[in-house]
């Protein structure tokens, strides 16, 4: 039995933070959803699309990786939740 769709959404909220560890060795979470570009020089810099930058211990291979498996995660979620949960969803939604 899968989950009602709201326990899916709040997967979907948290899934799409990724832990790294800032340079000074204080861990964070990231909303990857956020990043716009990653480089090594030699530290991994990381550019938000706000602008911000983020210097991280992980390599850029590894954030990519970590990248990967939470739109892994978000895509078997959107394939296994049934249909009418998010009609169910959208109809609540013309209610209010």
């Amino acid at each position: 039995m899968l989950p009602p769709i709201e326990a899916i959404f709040i997967c979907l909220v948290y899934y799409n933070m990724i832990e790294v560890t800032k340079i000074n060795g204080q861990p964070m979470v990231l909303n990857c959803d956020l990043i716009e570009s990653i480089e090594a020089a030699p530290d991994t810099i990381v550019r938000l699309t706000s602008g911000k930058t983020i210097v991280i211990k992980e390599s850029v291979k590894e954030l990519v990786e970590r990248v990967i498996d939470f739109k892994r995660r978000v895509l078997s979620l959107s394939v296994t939740a049934p249909a009418e949960a998010f009609e169910e969803v959208s109809d609540q939604s013309r209610i209010g």
